[in-house]
């Protein structure tokens, strides 16, 4: 009895080990390219799937999305990892991710004219969307635990060009790491610490905050930092009708934002930190000069910008 036993153990767990090793990518690689791209009305390819059935965790490669015309990249991930904990989710009642990360995601967004992106066909008409939530609100449902852990996100990239402006914007070297997200009574009311930083046009930007997304007061705060924004670079998105050119300067911004909602959902937003203005200088239109100086800078104290109340506690100007 107890030879057929093992012997059985055996012979399943070879199973098991050649369908999800084997069988089960080589299905679901061209599955799923074939349906996103029905979906998506966009050319999908996947360079492989790699399943692990023992822990459950799945790799997917070269993930790539073409635009509607096939000639260039829209979106893409280098490697996406996911790790399941199938025993812990039965134990807790809830879905349960030990890890996700994302290596080198990268998406291609072009601003055609107006309103109208290269990713426009793939919003729903707000017609549509009311519909379905309409629908979602008449299903009541129970609420779904989960729990996902150690979230990371590392060498990211977005391009955008903006035809109607003749710029191009590059957002490089994203990174965004996070230890946990969950709705669990357990984990709600711990804060997490979520951490982003970019470079957006060479300029680096650092976010690093506490948050908690699923607790009664979905207190949040935020450390914001930026340095060396060149203005000028950005005066095409001016309108039309200021009539000044901005030929020099650059901005810095080292900021906290907090969030806090009580319980009878009135909510309050307090921000306080530094702004500076740096070699900053104004012209007209036929570059005569108006207005420059070296240095401006700005403290905040802590004020409450949607009911109108802002308290500074210095301002200091150099070389007007």
């Amino acid at each position: 009895m107890l030879k057929k036993i093992i012997i059985g153990s055996v012979i399943l767990l070879i199973l098991i080990a050649v369908s999800g090793f084997l069988i089960l990518p080589a299905v679901l690689k061209p599955t799923l390219a074939k349906k996103l791209a029905e979906n998506l009305n966009r050319k999908v390819s996947i360079e492989d799937i790699d399943i692990n059935p023992f822990i459950i965790s799945a790799k997917i490669k070269g993930f790539v999305i073409r635009d509607m015309e096939d000639r260039e990249t829209f979106a893409s991930v280098g490697e996406l990892y996911i790790n399941l904990q199938a025993a812990e989710s039965l134990l807790k009642r809830a879905f349960v991710v030990e890890e996700i990360s994302i290596n080198k995601p990268y998406v291609m967004i072009i601003r055609q004219s107006g309103q109208k992106y290269n990713f426009s066909d793939l919003i729903k008409d707000q017609d549509v969307k009311e519909k379905e939530d309409v629908k979602k609100e008449e299903v009541k449902k129970d609420a779904f635990n989960f729990f996902v852990g150690n979230i990371q996100v590392g060498g990211g990239r977005i391009d955008l060009v903006d035809s109607p402006k003749k710029k191009q914007h590059a957002l490089t070297d994203i990174s965004f790491a996070l230890p946990f997200l969950s709705n669990m009574k357990k984990t709600a009311n711990i804060f997490v610490n979520p951490c982003f930083s970019a470079n957006i046009n060479g300029t680096p930007l650092v976010l690093e905050g506490r948050s908690k997304p699923f607790a009664g007061t979905l207190e949040t705060t935020f450390d914001i930092d930026l340095k060396g924004i060149d203005i000028p670079y950005y005066m095409e998105y001016m309108p039309k009708e200021i009539a000044i050119k901005i030929p020099s300067g650059s901005l810095d911004v080292k900021a906290s934002l907090s969030y806090l909602q009580s319980r009878d959902k009135t909510f309050v937003m307090k921000v306080s930190g530094t702004v500076g203005l740096n070699n900053f200088s104004i012209t007209d239109e036929k570059n005569i000069p108006l207005l420059r100086f070296q240095q401006l800078t700005v403290n905040v104290a802590e004020s409450r910008f949607l009911e109108q109340s802002v308290h500074l506690s210095s301002v200091s100007l150099n070389s007007p």
